[in-house]
């Protein structure tokens, strides 16, 4: 009685398991992202049916298969690091070009260590979680074009004003160059006020044609400091009934980003000041820069302060959604923008408000 029992019980606990087995398997099976089983080297273990699927991965019957070797070449040291990043923390994620001879995909992998370890090296396999973001990126690129594209507009009166200025002393100094009665002093004089002028009127429609054109992400070394005078100087037009308080580290304040994406981003917080302002006929406009923390936790924290009208209390959070928008004029995409591209530097943006009393915006980058 009792061996029957035992083995009734370990039927039972067999068919549970089996079931269970069977359960996880369906679900990874069934999951529309790509699932990769790796060893500690990246050798590929196992693969869902969405990864054999994949163009991409058709051929990954061979054992000796590394996913190290799908990805482009100028990839494969950061995909490494990636690896390594996932045995010492235990998980990770990143973006990685993916590809074979004929075509390729931008692929966004989340990779996590498991419970189970590689009976060759003795270390814990990783799973890696994978999905082509291809069109998604694309769509993003897209909306930060339009967005950079609407920014232009909306500088578009003022800077026409601006360029209007050197054209006129332009005008004036070759109508008093053509009429043949100016003394050699007066002669150099207007010549040089033409090329100053014109070389003015030049900077200025470079500047626009600069912020116009879409570029890929580049990351070099930034001096922020530098930037948001900068991203300032173009909107100074707009700021004239704006007072603006400006607090810097005098040292500089330095990042590793993309600078036209990141002028972007300050130029919209500041557009949005200054539209939180209008109906105040006026306002002020106030910067703060910091950095805290040290070596790898060093964060350069930047503060935008207006006495605009304030956000609701109910909006702090969906203002940073695509197509929010307080204003009638507006498409929402503005701040849903800022947030992508803090995104893209693995920092965080949120905002604190006051209804009535203004509102600040609040960045962190890693510096």
């Amino acid at each position: 009685v009792w061996n029957y029992l035992l083995k009734k019980k370990v039927n039972q606990i067999t068919k549970d398991l089996s079931r269970t087995e069977q359960r996880y398997r369906t679900l990874i099976e069934s999951s529309p992202d790509m699932v990769f089983m790796l060893n500690s080297t990246g050798q590929i273990i196992q693969t869902n049916k969405a990864a054999k699927d994949e163009f991409l991965f058709k051929n990954l019957n061979s054992e000796s298969c590394h996913l190290h070797d799908f990805v482009r070449e100028d990839n494969r040291q950061g995909f490494d690091e990636f690896l390594t990043e996932i045995i010492n923390n235990g998980c990770a994620r990143n973006e990685f070009w993916f590809q074979n001879e004929d075509s390729g995909m931008n692929v966004e992998i989340v990779g996590t260590t498991t419970t189970e370890n590689c009976p060759v090296t003795g270390r814990p396999l990783i799973c890696c979680f994978a999905r082509d973001v291809t069109e998604r990126n694309i769509m993003e690129q897209e909306l930060i074009q339009a967005e950079r594209l609407a920014v232009i507009g909306k500088m578009a009166a003022s800077v026409a004003h601006e360029i209007n200025n050197p054209l006129g002393i332009i005008l004036a100094n070759a109508e008093e160059l053509s009429g043949g009665e100016l003394q050699a002093d007066d002669f150099t004089s207007a010549v040089a006020a033409i090329q100053r002028n014109a070389v003015q009127a030049g900077n200025i429609t470079e500047g626009l044609l600069t912020l116009s054109s879409p570029k890929p992400f580049t990351e070099e070394s930034i001096n922020l400091v530098d930037l948001i005078d900068e991203s300032i100087s173009f909107l100074w037009t707009k700021m004239k009934n704006i007072n603006l308080n400006i607090d810097f580290p005098e040292d500089g304040l330095w990042i590793k980003g993309d600078s036209m994406q990141l002028q972007q981003l300050f130029m919209n917080l500041f557009l949005n000041s200054i539209k939180a302002m209008e109906c105040k006929n006026g306002g002020t406009i106030s910067v703060k820069a910091r950095i805290s923390g040290k070596d790898e936790e060093r964060t350069a924290r930047i503060v935008v302060k207006d006495d605009g009208i304030g956000i609701p209390r109910e909006n702090p959070s969906p203002i940073f959604e695509p197509f929010f928008s307080q204003s009638k004029n507006g498409f929402g995409l503005g701040l849903f923008i800022c947030r992508r591209i803090v995104e893209k530097h693995d920092g965080i943006i949120f905002a604190e408000s006051e209804p009535g009393e203004g509102s600040q915006i609040i960045i962190e980058l890693k510096a």
